[in-house]
């Protein structure tokens, strides 16, 4: 088969051509002279050679069209004139013929230049063409010519053996059918035939088609084309092919679906290309092909390419090049497997190839002309090279490359002469951080669950509580936790070396403050943790809530659930061990209650040949998910290397997915076709375009989620492929009819104006309600047109708004959407309030309580841009615009509180004052009550969050002088000045020391150091008193005043006259009524309030009193004083006297040393001495049961009885006030205290007492 192609002669070779009209009956020579003598002068080069031809009657045939009038066919240029024309020009005059004019024998021409490859299908087998050209005439003929090769001829079977004599028998039938005119000549030295087609372009191309059909022989071509544009060339059900075939009569064949999905899935980025086989005659299998070429043109503008296996150490230099490179919409991104990085390029395909071309040349040179060292770099300080590297790459021209195995090498590339540079720039980066450890693996060895997974649960608490960012934060470094062989560490890496130390400081603070008491574990089934967290993690925002707990759920396969308690708002500081164990007990049974609702899961393993498990999954795990029900389906399916199947969950489901399952293999082992099972069943028309889905995309998700292939026609849906997986797809078709036949479509009248506020903030508002009743809710779009019908489901004007859905559920979102509408129609009041961006975060306050409240107080919503706000946070003269909505009432309320606010934040200024930095502490106070009494005083604010962002000091530590005060101009100005004068009276302050005995120290301290104090706020000083020693003497040293040096000496002088003339005597009290005259310690203190006498006893232990008696102690026997015989002397507990002076320890006497004025001393001395001849004879205690009903009788009205009873008797009496105590006390002599028992009695037995009831 020759390789060239030949364009269309005027006219055939003289003697060496045999030329067939086909037009009429068979010529005789004698007819053919005849013609020629009548018109020969007339005839044309063309004409005159077909004169020539007809008078060689051995070498004419033929055919006889009885349709078609007796004509001779003109050539392909000359084509427009009617041959009757023709012949009615020719004369009779003959003439001789010259063979070797060029205008009667014109040459068949060269062939043309090799044609263009086209874009796709390089590489097809390339076949000589037959030669066509097409001329249209003025009156709408056209002729069209067709040359073909000896080889390129073949006669259908019917037709009988091939030979050259058969062609005029097949033109004579397509001219019968088609009504074309043909004419035929064949070159005998090239055996070349020519065919001329005549005819309207209609008819001229049928029959072509069918000419070439049954003459031409049978070829078969592949062009090959990406595999995104199959769909194109195939159309809607295939009418673009059948469009095709029908146009050129090739048979074009596609390759499958299933094998195109096979090849693109193996590298979703490269261009995928097919081969689409084209099989017909020449002509037909060209024209086919360039329309399939046309398709591909039109869908590929766009391609992506990629220049792979380049080694990554070049990357940076490279990418640094691709910034040049990119024009246009060209796209080039990168990615980096096992150390070979791969461009990759998309875009316009003029712009992609040549592109690629360059970043090849670019990578070649580079290997050429750069060098790499590699270098020892610690891991750990990989990652803050990670965001130099660029910079190094601009400043040096040497790339940076980090290993990807997690060694300490790192490769430094880049020219000869400047890789010194590259490699200092590095390194230097390298040696300022400072890098510091904590390995916190045993901070907790005793914790529940192991030191180390307490560790680590500490690390995981740290970071998503963010206390670990508040640490990097507030010292500027950085802190990964990283866990390898079984320990916890914490990496800190900072600038500055003092901040890292800080900063390892805090985290052992942090860590040790996380004791293994706040810490819980419950276990729970990885199945199950999905329900245990409960919809939308709503039991673990319970827990944090209500409880302030944290919880930790274990990856992959670990059951172990981590429960750390972290507080709740308002929690103390320092709470109870006991409630931090309540609550983490509270969340742990919910939790376990939670897990065992699914108590039921069970694990079960079933046998499956593996040459079945590829069925058992499906394509792309298709059958399985429709075994299952799905990746959320609460059930796993394992599927090993071995014929062992695992199923784990709920033990119903388990048992029917493992009976599907078998089920499934047992059909597979019948051998049955699993994909040839088809249903087919009615589907209504008018839903066709919603089950196909935009561009198919609900038909695709089907096929890749269940594997079945469907067929919609007009009313009609076919699937194929496993039993199983076409009853769950017919389910789901047949799901989404009835939804759409009960779909209905509300279009409501709603002004554009409150459309933003019915689909709420980021459609918050619109999304609820599309949830709540499944509908679709359509608000008008920029780009929809005024009064738009194409779509139904789409608003018609910008005032509409469109509810799609079922007809219930529908008709319930409409309603309340028009529930909105009227709200916002009543609360629709809207204002703009434009305030300066750095008071945004005070209308908003902590965490949005401010604006919260705001909008509480009075019921608006407030939008604020924050995009603005952040944008220009750093702008003093920026604004943000502020919109409330609301009633009108609300609204004005609001933005008055919002412009006052505002205003405040504008008069705001902030000051820097330096004192020196041993000041602070004192300013700043214990607690900073100091700090907070100066800013309350000036008028600033009470609360505590508040005064620190008002007022800043520096870190505890640090040297740095300088103060901040944020505020007000006005308290600023105060507060400052407030500091100025502290600072200055601190500055002018003395120390003077008081030598004063150190027995007199006491009076200087007064009565719970009341003299002390009374003295430094009358003189504006600070006294320290020397401390008692361990033995309870006084301190040595003398008194220290601090203060204003005139206020010092006032102090001094005014502590002088109150210890002048303190004095010190000492009296001796017997040891055995020691107790009994110090009462306790009453008696002592009396002499203190009394006479301004201090005493003290050598701290000498005051004997224990004897025990009380229990008024149970008092049995059966024993008589009471509501017995019948009351009076009479009982022998039993209900009366028990003591001697407590006869129990008295002996020793000496008990020295009690007096001190203060000498005229106080003397009159404590006296009233000592007094109580001591009070108390001889007085230590007798009597104890008697009285019923604490009568008790009142002993007090009497007013305390007038128990008076008369003490006054009389001379003894002391005690009523217990106590519940359930019923003994009375009485101290006393001896016969003192029996007259008492003796009145106590009269008082609770005379007539008309009540008796106790029994």
């Amino acid at each position: 088969m020759s390789d060239s192609t030949h364009p269309t002669t005027d006219s055939t070779v003289g003697d060496d051509n045999s030329f067939f009209d086909t037009n009429g009956p068979a010529l005789t020579s004698e007819t053919s002279q005849d013609a020629a003598s009548d018109s020969s002068q007339e005839l044309s080069a063309a004409q005159k050679l077909a004169q020539a031809h007809a008078t060689a009657a051995e070498e004419i045939a033929a055919v006889e069209n009885p349709d078609v009038g007796a004509t001779l066919g003109d050539d392909a240029e000359n084509a427009e004139a009617p041959i009757e024309e023709a012949q009615a020009q020719r004369k009779p005059k003959k003439e001789n013929i010259d063979l070797a004019s060029e205008e009667l024998f014109p040459s068949l021409g060269s062939a043309p230049s090799a044609a263009k490859a086209p874009l796709w299908g390089a590489g097809a087998p390339k076949a000589a063409a037959p030669v066509v050209k097409s001329a249209p005439t003025a009156s709408g003929i056209t002729v069209e010519r067709v040359t073909l090769e000896p080889n390129q001829l073949a006669l259908r079977p019917n037709f009988g053996t091939f030979t050259q004599s058969k062609i005029p028998a097949v033109a004579a039938q397509v001219m019968t059918r088609t009504k074309a005119r043909i004419e035929i000549s064949t070159a005998r030295k090239t055996g070349q035939t020519t065919f001329l087609i005549r005819g309207s372009p209609e008819v001229v191309s049928k029959a072509k088609r069918e000419l070439m059909k049954e003459v031409a022989a049978k070829i078969k071509t592949i062009v090959k084309v990406p595999s995104r544009v199959r769909r194109f060339i195939i159309g809607a059900k295939g009418a673009t092919l059948r469009e095709i075939e029908t146009k050129t009569g090739a048979h074009v064949q596609l390759p499958k679906r299933e094998e195109t999905d096979a090849q693109e899935h193996e590298d979703s980025e490269e261009e995928v290309m097919v081969d689409v086989t084209v099989e017909g005659d020449f002509d037909g299998v060209r024209l086919a092909k360039e329309e399939i070429e046309k398709i591909v043109d039109e869908r590929t503008q766009n391609i992506t390419a990629r220049v792979a296996g380049i080694d990554a150490a070049f990357l940076p230099m490279i990418q640094a090049k691709i910034s040049e490179l990119e024009q246009g919409d060209l796209k080039i991104r990168t990615t980096v497997v096992d150390d070979k990085a791969t461009v990759i390029l998309s875009g316009d395909k003029k712009i992609v190839n040549p592109t690629k071309a360059q970043i090849e040349e670019i990578y070649a040179e580079l290997q050429r002309n750069t060098t790499a060292v590699n270098l020892p770099v610690p891991a750990r300080k990989h990652r803050f090279l990670t965001g130099k590297v660029q910079s190094i790459l601009e400043s040096t021209g040497c790339a940076v490359v980090l290993p990807q195995d997690g060694s300490d090498n790192v490769t430094v590339r880049g020219p000869s002469a400047q890789l010194g540079q590259g490699i200092e720039a590095m390194m230097n980066i390298v040696n300022e951080v400072v890098l510091d450890a904590l390995d916190i693996t045993g901070a907790h060895p005793n914790a529940e669950r192991g030191a180390q997974r307490h560790a680590s649960d500490v690390g995981k608490f740290l970071v998503k509580s963010g206390e670990m960012a508040s640490i990097e934060k507030d010292f500027g470094v950085q802190v990964q936790v990283q866990e390898a062989n079984g320990r916890v560490v914490f990496e800190i890496a900072g600038a500055q070396e003092g901040e890292v130390k800080r900063a390892r400081r805090e985290l052992v603070n942090a860590v040790n403050a996380l004791q293994p008491y706040r810490f819980a574990y419950v276990e729970v089934d990885p199945l199950v943790r999905r329900h245990v967290q409960g919809t939308k993690n709503k039991n673990v925002q319970k827990a944090k809530q209500e409880q302030g707990i944290e919880v930790f759920f274990g990856e992959g396969e670990d059951a172990l659930v981590a429960l750390v308690h972290a507080g709740k708002e308002g929690d103390s500081e320092f709470l109870d061990r006991e409630v931090v164990g309540q609550r983490l007990g509270a969340v742990k049974a919910e939790f376990e209650q939670a897990a065992g609702d699914a108590k039921d899961f069970v694990t079960k393993e079933i046998q499956a040949e593996v040459k079945f498990h590829k069925i058992i999954v499906g394509p792309k795990g298709t059958t399985l998910n429709a075994i299952t029900g799905g990746p959320d389906a609460p059930i796993v399916v394992k599927i090993g290397n071995d014929e062992t199947i695992s199923i784990r969950g709920p033990s119903k489901e388990v048992d029917r997915v493992a009976k599907e399952i078998l089920d499934l293999v047992e059909e597979a082992k019948t051998n049955e076709v699993l994909n040839s099972y088809t249903q087919s069943f009615d589907f209504p028309a008018k839903f066709s375009k919603n089950l196909i889905g935009k561009a198919g995309a609900n038909i695709t998700k089907l096929r890749e989620e269940l594997g079945v292939k469907i067929e919609v026609d007009e009313g009609k849906v076919e699937i194929q492929g496993m039993k199983k997986n076409v009853e769950e797809a017919k389910a789901r078709v047949l799901s989404l009819a009835e939804r759409l036949e009960d779909e209905t479509i509300y279009r409501l009248a709603i002004p554009f104006k409150y459309h933003r506020a019915l689909i709420g903030q980021a459609g918050k508002f619109v999304k609820r309600l599309e949830e709540k009743y499944t509908v679709r809710i359509n608000f008008p779009r920029d780009n929809d047109e005024e009064g738009e019908q194409q779509f139904t489901d789409r608003p018609a004007s910008k005032d509409e708004i469109v509810v799609k859905g079922g007809k219930k559920t529908a008709g319930q979102a409409r309603d309340e959407l028009m529930e909105l509408y009227e709200y916002e129609k009543e609360h629709g009041f809207t204002e703009t309030v434009n305030v300066p961006a750095r008071a945004i975060s005070r209308i908003v306050g902590r965490e949005g309580a401010k604006i919260n409240e705001l909008k509480d107080e009075t019921d608006t919503r407030i939008d604020i841009d924050h995009a603005a706000a952040n944008a220009n946070g750093g702008d003093e003269n920026a604004t943000v615009a502020i919109v409330i909505r609301g009633t009108k009432a609300g609204v004005t309320t609001a933005k008055k509180a919002i412009q006052e606010i505002a205003e405040e934040i504008e008069h705001q200024v902030e000051e820097t004052i330096q004192i020196p930095s041993k000041y602070h502490r004192t300013l700043i106070g214990s607690g900073g009550n100091n700090l907070r009494d100066i800013v309350v005083k000036a008028g600033g604010p009470d609360d505590r969050v508040a005064l620190a962002r008002m007022v800043r000091f520096p870190r505890a530590g640090s040297t740095d002088d300088n103060i901040n005060v944020k505020g007000d101009r006005a308290l600023v100005d105060k507060v400052i000045a407030e500091f100025q004068k502290i600072v200055k009276d601190l500055e002018e302050r003395v120390t003077i020391e008081v030598d004063i005995a150190a027995e007199k120290h006491r009076v200087v301290i007064g009565r719970a150091g009341a003299a002390r104090r009374d003295l430094e706020t009358r003189f504006n000083v600070s006294i320290d008193v020397p401390r008692q020693k361990k033995d309870g003497t006084p301190g040595s040293g003398g008194i220290k005043v601090t203060g204003k040096q005139e206020d010092v000496e006032k102090a001094q002088e005014e502590i002088l006259n109150m210890t002048k003339g303190a004095d010190s005597v000492v009296v001796v009290v017997p040891r055995a009524l020691h107790r009994h005259v110090a009462d306790g310690g009453n008696f002592i203190r009396q002499l203190r309030s009394q006479y301004n006498v201090s005493v003290d006893h050598g701290r000498v232990q005051l004997p224990k009193p004897a025990s009380k008696p229990k008024a149970k102690e008092t049995n059966g026997d024993a008589p009471r004083i509501d017995d019948e015989d009351a009076a009479a002397p009982s022998k039993g507990y209900a009366w028990e006297v003591v001697d407590e002076g006869a129990d008295e320890e002996a020793g000496e006497d008990i020295p009690w040393n007096l001190r203060g004025e000498e005229a106080n001393i003397e009159k404590a001395k006296e009233a000592i001495e007094k109580q001591i001849e009070a108390v001889k004879g007085q230590q007798f205690t009597g104890y008697l049961v009285v019923p604490a009903h009568k008790h009142r009788f002993i007090v009497g009205q007013g305390g007038s009885r128990i008076q008369q009873i003490r006054a009389e008797t001379g003894s002391r009496v005690d009523v217990p006030r106590a519940k359930g105590d019923e003994v009375v006390v009485i101290k006393g002599g001896k016969d003192n205290i029996e007259k008492a028992r003796q009145m106590i009695l009269e008082a609770t037995t005379a007539p008309g007492t009540p008796r106790e009831r029994r």
